[in-house]
């Protein structure tokens, strides 16, 4: 019995708990995936990630920063609100996407507000994250995961070209 609980409950934790991590080169937190698309050459994954992208936010023209279709590579800079003990705070985030063929990798990274970076807020000097800003920093983790999910599920579909 024991046997068939402890694969289930590993593979709930994946889907119920936010998967940012702190990058240990860096010390910045970030939360990245990397996606394998069998069968997809990489123009059609950067085409469909600048899809997604014009799909996901108010002004695309404004928050994508960067766009290299033959280096296969799009940056985007957002704003995201959150609620944190004290009050809502907004933080920028950097979203990288790379693609090449069978494969995309996408990184949010330098999760910053105007008084400091994220990893200022939340972590302490052995970068366990403080108690009063658990909730800012669980917000962000879902909030960057629920993205790179959408990301994952608009790659993945397949779009009905029979209208």
């Amino acid at each position: 019995m024991m046997n068939f609980l402890l694969p289930v409950l590993i593979s709930l934790s994946y889907t119920c708990f936010a998967q940012i991590q702190i990058d240990q080169s860096t010390g910045l937190i970030k939360n990245e995936r990397i996606l394998q698309l069998d069968s997809m050459n990489q123009k059609h994954i950067y085409n469909k990630s600048k899809v997604w992208i014009a799909s996901q936010f108010k002004n695309p023209g404004k928050v994508v920063t960067s766009d290299l279709p033959e280096e296969g590579l799009i940056t985007v800079r957002y704003n995201e609100t959150y609620r944190a003990g004290f009050g809502p705070i907004a933080f920028d985030h950097i979203l990288t996407i790379r693609t090449k063929d069978n494969k995309s990798k996408l990184t949010i990274t330098n999760i910053e507000a105007p008084l400091g970076t994220l990893e200022v807020y939340c972590l302490k000097k052995d970068r366990s994250v403080r108690g009063m800003y658990q909730e800012l920093y669980d917000g962000v983790g879902k909030s960057t995961d629920e993205l790179i999910k959408s990301y994952e599920k608009s790659l993945r579909s397949k779009q009905d070209n029979d209208w």
